[in-house]
């Protein structure tokens, strides 16, 4: 009898303990309040601008991949790709509907199911990381809410388990977790000798005015190791102060003040604003009484062969969830996760890792049509000035598609992505084509027989800050013939 009574005491302490952390109750009546806006403004701010941008997009992208998908949000397997558009408006009214706060959770789920099609739809230029990250930050949401859920008033209280915030907590730890992993396993020379920083500013793929700025502060004062071994420590470390009560709060707002300096030293989009909304929860969520459970109203499992295979099941899934969410499998030509296939049709458990190897410059570039090959015409980009230097425009959070895949054409410059060939091709049939990267210029003609496309590697010039870009030696020059559909070199 004193051997049961002690046991139900071990499992009264243990019951406890689970209890305590996972069923535990926490007030995120503030912080939902704010993280479903949040989501509502950065989704219809994603949607719009790609609206804007859909008639490029559309003449470059190859959408028939959309109906080869396997994912299960994709429904292009049931209406016509011409569907897309109307696809988009829906999801720019839904964005609208949730932002006040109204079915919440159908508005979420139709988001996540726009959102993942249309990324489908434009797989070149919806590639990205930030993507991924607001499909996933849509799916985690609908843990929250219930289906039955009219509206969402500011004052009503809202309580939920320990349980429902894990999982975007694990999302905001994948983040960052993966993003320190990936630059260490990359065995890039920058990123091992802590030098990146001293040439990240201007190669990343849109710097902004500050990013200059923050360069000659980085660089005239040696500060490369330093803010690189701290950006090591913020990825790695910091995240996980996120599981634990007594750290969580700090370890959210060391992570939104390491994206907002992000913010402030170069354009990525909505994407560091999103993972601002996903820290707003660890951040303001309150802690409420302790959970505890008599041990009179535990019942005793009738064997312990039985309790120890019920638990240990659980546990497992748990721990599953858990390991495939934080870790990577290195293999030698790639980084992948655990169980990935199990959970990749749900576009759930996605890699991330920013900037695994470092580029090493910025480029310069530059567009001129011609007929006969002596008379060149330029044509003027958006975000490029006149000679074709980077504007360093502070633009986020929109995100021009175009604009952000030129930068990695310019990474190889003697490779032409079919996407870019389009390009080249549709500006000689209109070169008034492609309002959101090319500005009006009413002088030119129409159609052009020639397209001379130049390249030049630049970098920041610390010495006068009036002349912003420093030109490198390897300066190219390639013309593309629309007759014969080649390039050949300038020499």
């Amino acid at each position: 009898m004193q051997q049961v009574e002690k046991m139900q005491k071990s499992l009264a302490f243990l019951l406890n303990s689970f209890s305590n952390f996972f069923l535990k109750k926490y007030d995120v009546t503030t912080s939902f309040y704010i993280y479903l806006k949040a989501i509502a403004l950065i989704f219809f701010i994603s949607i719009f601008s790609i609206l804007y941008q859909f008639n490029d997009l559309s003449v470059l992208e190859n959408s028939t991949t959309a109906y080869n998908a396997s994912i299960y949000f994709n429904v292009f397997k049931w209406v016509p790709l011409s569907f897309a558009k109307p696809l988009l408006w829906i999801g720019l009214s839904t964005s609208i509907t949730l932002f006040f706060l109204i079915l919440p959770f159908w508005m979420i789920l139709i988001n996540a199911i726009v959102y993942s099609s249309i990324t489908l739809y434009f797989p070149t230029f919806l590639s990205f990381q930030w993507d991924t990250l607001l499909i996933e930050t849509l799916l985690v949401t609908l843990l929250f809410i219930s289906p039955k859920i009219i509206k969402i008033q500011k004052k009503d209280p809202w309580l939920i388990p320990y349980a429902q915030l894990l999982p975007v907590i694990l999302l905001v730890i994948r983040l960052f977790f993966h993003s320190g992993v990936v630059k260490l396993i990359s065995n890039d020379p920058l990123w091992l000798s802590q030098n990146a920083l001293n040439i990240h500013f201007y190669s990343q793929p849109f710097p902004h005015l500050l990013s200059y700025y923050t360069h000659r502060f980085v660089v005239f004062n040696n500060l490369s190791i330093v803010l690189t071994q701290l950006m090591f420590i913020i990825e790695l470390i910091v995240p996980f102060g996120l599981l634990s009560n007594t750290y969580r709060k700090i370890s959210a707002s060391i992570l939104i003040l390491f994206q907002i300096t992000i913010i402030f030293t170069g354009n990525y989009g909505y994407f560091n604003f999103l993972t601002i909304a996903l820290l707003c929860i660890p951040l303001l969520i309150k802690e409420t009484e302790k959970l505890v459970l008599p041990i009179e109203k535990i019942q005793f499992p009738k064997t312990i062969k039985q309790s120890m295979i019920t638990n240990a099941s659980l546990m497992a899934v748990f721990s599953i969830i858990i390991i495939n969410g934080i870790t990577i499998i290195h293999y030698p030509r790639s980084n992948v996760l655990m169980f990935e296939s199990v959970f990749e049709n749900l576009m759930v458990f996605n890699k991330f890792g920013l900037f695994a190897r470092m580029t090493h410059n910025q480029t310069k570039f530059t567009i001129n049509v011609s007929n006969n090959g002596v008379d060149w015409e330029n044509i003027k980009l958006k975000y490029f000035d006149s000679s074709g230097y980077p504007t360093l425009r502070f633009i986020q959070p929109y995100h021009p598609r175009i604009r952000w895949q030129l930068w990695f054409k310019f990474i190889n410059h003697q490779q032409y992505p079919t996407w870019y060939i389009k390009f080249i091709e549709a500006i000689s049939k209109n070169s008034h084509n492609f309002p959101s990267i090319l500005k009006n210029n009413n002088q030119l003609k129409k159609t052009y027989r020639l397209i001379k496309l130049c390249y030049q590697d630049i970098t920041f010039n610390l010495n006068q800050p009036s002349q912003i870009w420093n030109d490198q030696y390897n300066k190219s020059c390639h013309i593309y013939n629309t007759h014969k559909k080649r390039f050949s070199i300038l020499h």
